[in-house]
């Protein structure tokens, strides 16, 4: 008969496990709401990415606490207690305000708790001053009640827990765990009376459902140990047939008819349970218990055939679990679970999806269901992601090397056209062609030179009067002198009206010629500064093209070594997570040999007594 007194363990409720921020926030920087936006479909590292992208361009400017505190929360859920304890202190340092402290001082004492520093955790808790919404607090006060239980201080640890909300869940929750404290400690009846009143609660919820089962089998074989038989039948009668600790009732509750001698309702209970699915160390014992019943019950051939029948199933079961722990070890089991997970499965992964998918893990599905087990789980499904980035970056490598060397290939056949000791001689040709206009800008200034700014219309209508003059010069004589005198007269008006146009102009020519000359000059030192720069990059071009290229070799070593390191802790976690399910299958796998043990030992017991 297995007595589970001693397996009574703290109860957390799931809510408490996979704790989130339950306050609803106001998102004022989107990049916060984003994170949220990750951080609520529990992906995390997408979460904190976010967070510290926002952070490193400074677009996190009202919300910039809150992101700090969502950062180390997640921090926490992969295990990086130091840098979330860092994170946290650095915010009590700066005079964080009262809603974000306290929200710290929970989050470093949750820290503190998970690394077993306790008394460090109690006065982490103690700092909070009451800014936590109500779901937190409750929280608060029942992290500190565990640990106040812990060190033994009951009392306190009780006057704590009835702050908490009356029928709350987190009440209830309290109210086990003291009850199963006070238990240990040896108050065993302050422990029933709390342990009772769970048992009694009435909810649709099936987490309260499953405490209140819990909080019934432990009493029931409480007082099963203490031969109080007929007092634990009541409690194992209160414990539901369909839950997830009906095998354990059924099997307690027929063991609570055999200590009175009624062993055809004992039996009654044991062939309910030995019919069930052969996934639990109850039902397995259940097949002894039937044989031990029939036996006294003086049914000896019956009881004969029981325990053949047990004897052969437990054959069968020893060769299935030895089967098992081999596809354990070959990592089989994990790899369909993180492939799930992956999928975002993971809350399909029951007991029917297991059995079809991998038939031989029917005796784990209980350590499937646990909140440690999904955990881990979820951890192999985060470095599983980490490994795919990795794998993305690192196949990215040759693009930017195709990149980088199609760089080198353009510069290489621009650099002949581009050559700057080239450009420096035509540069100092305009330079000198630059100074002979002006040293003429200046003797047209000092000269008054009209005819030097003429247009090149002007300068023809002024070279046709010119060969006029010379015309007239030369019929002078020979033309009457009134005649002569009237073409002379339209010459000098037609040579005053031309010089008269470039006289009252001749300023702004001026000046749009000094326009001209210093845009020459700005365009000289223009060229000047693209050919200096042009210089600088020939000589820093190839030691920039080698610089990136010992990046991205850098990069290509960084990522290997993260693979690499990556790779090891996710078989590091593979394999704890195997060893843990082989050392169940394994303890599974030595209680059926001793279950078959006890059986053969009893059928031989008969088989002596037929040969009588």
């Amino acid at each position: 008969m297995l007595f589970v007194l001693a397996a009574m363990v703290l109860w957390v409720p799931a809510s408490f496990a996979a704790s989130k921020l339950s306050e609803k926030k106001v998102v004022e920087d989107l990049d916060y709401g984003v994170a949220l936006f990750y951080f609520y479909q529990e992906k995390y590292f997408e979460a904190a990415r976010s967070i510290m992208v926002a952070d490193e361009l400074g677009r996190m400017t009202k919300q910039k606490d809150d992101g700090t505190v969502l950062l180390g929360g997640i921090y926490l859920q992969y295990g990086l207690h130091q840098d979330a304890e860092n994170l946290f202190s650095h915010l009590v340092d700066k005079n964080a305000p009262p809603e974000v402290r306290d929200q710290i001082w929970f989050n470093i004492g949750k820290l503190r708790y998970q690394k077993g520093l306790q008394d460090d955790a109690i006065r982490a808790l103690e700092q909070i001053q009451g800014s936590l919404d109500s779901r937190t607090m409750s929280e608060s006060q029942l992290l500190l009640a565990n640990m106040l239980m812990g060190r033994g201080e009951y009392d306190q640890a009780s006057k704590l827990l009835l702050e908490l909300p009356k029928n709350s869940i987190d009440a209830t929750f309290a109210e086990y765990n003291l009850g199963i404290a006070l238990f240990r400690s040896g108050r065993q009846i302050e422990g029933a009376e709390l342990l009772a009143k769970v048992g009694r609660l009435t909810s649709d919820d099936p987490e309260l459902l499953a405490l209140r089962d819990k909080a019934n089998l432990a009493l029931g074989y409480a007082l099963l140990g203490e031969e109080e038989s007929n007092r634990a039948r009541a409690f194992f009668q209160q414990v539901r047939l369909k839950g997830p600790f009906s095998n354990k009732a059924l099997l307690g509750f027929g063991w609570s008819h055999a200590m009175q001698n009624d062993y055809e309702s004992a039996l009654s209970s044991w062939l309910e349970l030995r019919s069930r699915k052969k996934t639990d160390a109850s039902v397995y014992e259940s097949l002894l218990a039937v044989g031990y019943a029939l036996e006294q019950l003086k049914a000896y051939p019956q009881a004969m055939q029981s325990y053949l029948e047990a004897i052969e199933l437990f054959k069968q079961e020893i060769a299935r679990l030895d089967s098992a722990i081999s596809e354990v070890r070959t990592g089989r089991l994990m790899n369909y679970l993180v492939v799930q997970a992956l999928g975002g499965n993971t809350a399909d992964i029951t007991e029917e999806t297991l059995l079809k998918d991998v038939p031989e893990f029917r005796f784990i599905t209980g350590i499937v269901a646990s909140h440690k087990f999904n955990d881990i789980i979820k951890t192999l499904v985060d470095l599983t992601m980490l490994k795919s980035l990795l794998r993305r970056w690192n196949d990215s490598l040759p693009i930017y090397n195709d990149m980088l060397r199609l760089r080198r290939q353009a510069y290489e056949e621009r650099l002949p056209k581009l050559m700057p000791e080239k450009g420096v001689y035509k540069i100092a040709a305009v330079k000198d062609e630059k100074n002979l206009y002006e040293e003429e800008y200046k003797r047209l200034v000092f000269e008054n030179d009209l005819y030097a700014v003429a247009s090149g219309k002007e300068r023809k209508l002024l070279e046709r009067l010119g060969k006029v003059e010379e015309r007239l010069k030369g019929v002078a004589r020979k033309m009457d002198a009134n005649q002569y005198g009237n073409f002379e007269y339209k010459y000098n008006l037609f040579k005053g009206l031309m010089e008269w146009d470039i006289s009252t102009t001749f300023n702004e020519r001026i000046w749009t010629l000094r326009k001209g000359l210093n845009q020459l000059d700005k365009e000289i030192k223009k060229t000047e500064t693209t050919q200096k720069r042009l210089q600088t990059a020939k000589t820093r071009a190839p030691r920039g093209f080698e610089g990136y290229g010992r990046q991205i070799e850098g990069y290509e070593k960084k990522i290997k070594k993260l693979q690499s390191k990556i790779d090891n802790v996710y078989e590091l976690q593979k394999k704890q997570v195997q060893d843990t399910i082989v050392d169940e299958l394994t303890w599974l796998r030595d209680r059926l040999g001793e279950y078959m043990d006890q059986a053969q030992f009893s059928l031989a017991q008969l088989q002596d007594r037929a040969s009588e």
